[in-house]
């Protein structure tokens, strides 16, 4: 009889007791901040109706898991908790608004593995459902803040941006509407890529450093060169980067919402050297509508973002016959351990104990273990 291979699946794992450990002193330290703030627990299935699962944009949607089951259903596993999130909102329609929620559960995306990402991982959200104000997302930010000061980093940026201000970007630059969410990914990408990758990929496309091809979106030079301008836009303080946008883009709505966030952070004590406008930001799912907001450890800046969210308002309205307002944010709690183990900020131990009692005396054996 031939022998199983013991192996596991590309981009899953095994997780040991020492990770285990750090992974709950974490989720347990952010969910004290997040409980201080009102929210309450929730939970929902790991398996949705797969056109529960929407919202995402064409390349994210790619990487859910899909299958029909024993009963020829087509279902997929929870890409994330928001879509899982609104499909409650509009199917318990006698929650009690505004809905404040925070969700602890494994998500699973087909995902090209890396460091700190894997195809399946533990998720931490925080959501506000029912409050059209970005007041509610200035708390989301407040909270994200009081999280990572809580779990002893002292050396991160919370970016902040507005899909608004993005959808007058696409105006400006006299670019189809239909290629906004596309521009907007290729955007996000300066930080890792860079500006000249960025450019060519607007452009008509590029070789990465794997040597595969990158499609370029073919922007016109003028179009491209717009974008060029908004992204180098001076923006060393909140003032300087909300004025030069005013300039170049006019007034709008999307930068009003960004001065009454500013204001409210200041108003609470926030530090404005750890919660930074900056314009790339933009995330990479389409349901986004206005502010976005990640959060970045600077000594650990190659594990990316460690948290993440924005405002969608438009999501929950897919499930129901009105949009309902919602804003909130994600922790990816495996990168986040593995970046504050980098940091020396969580200890390894294989248990809990603190206190070792030895046998001296074998006859005395069950004497010991009472």
């Amino acid at each position: 009889m031939n022998k199983i291979e013991p192996r596991t699946l590309k981009g899953f794992r095994d997780i040991f007791s020492d990770e285990i450990i750090a992974r709950e002193k974490v989720v347990s330290t952010i969910k004290r901040v997040y409980e201080s703030y009102g929210f309450s627990p929730l939970a929902t299935p790991a398996l949705e109706y797969n056109d529960i699962l929407v919202g995402y944009g064409e390349e994210a949607n790619k990487q859910i898991y899909t299958f029909r089951d024993p009963d020829e259903i087509s279902v997929g596993l929870r890409y994330d908790l928001t879509s899982p999130l609104s499909r409650v909102i509009a199917q318990y329609k006698n929650l009690e608004m505004p809905f404040r929620r925070y969700q602890i559960q494994e998500v699973f995306r087909y995902d090209k593995p890396d460091k700190g990402r894997f195809r399946e991982f533990l998720q931490f959200d925080i959501d506000t459902v029912g409050i059209s104000s970005v007041i509610a997302d200035a708390e989301i930010i407040a909270a994200m803040y009081q999280s990572i000061k809580a779990l002893g980093v002292s050396r991160f940026k919370i970016r902040i941006n507005n899909r608004k201000i993005l959808e007058e970007l696409i105006r400006f630059a006299g670019i189809e509407p239909s290629l906004s969410y596309s521009v907007f990914r290729v955007i996000d990408k300066l930080d890792k890529q860079g500006l000249d990758a960025v450019l060519a990929e607007l452009g008509e496309g590029r070789v990465d450093a794997s040597g595969a091809e990158i499609r370029g979106l073919f922007l016109k030079k003028e179009q491209i060169d717009k974008i060029k301008e908004f992204i180098m836009l001076p923006q060393a303080t909140q003032k300087e980067a909300l004025d030069s946008v005013t300039s170049l883009l006019g007034d709008c709505e999307g930068i009003e919402e960004l001065r009454e966030i500013d204001r409210y952070l200041e108003g609470v004590g926030i530090d404005d050297d750890k919660v930074v406008i900056d314009f790339v930001v933009a995330r990479g799912l389409d349901y986004y509508t206005g502010p976005v907001y990640e959060a970045i450890l600077l000594d650990a800046a190659g594990y990316g973002s460690i948290m993440g969210g924005g405002r969608y308002d438009r999501l929950i309205g897919q499930f129901m016959d009105k949009d309902i307002p919602a804003t909130g944010a994600s922790i990816g709690v495996d990168r986040l351990v593995l970046a504050m183990q980098k940091l020396g900020l969580v200890k390894r131990r294989k248990n809990n104990i603190d206190v070792l009692i030895t046998c001296m005396v074998r006859d005395k054996l069950v004497e010991y273990h009472k």
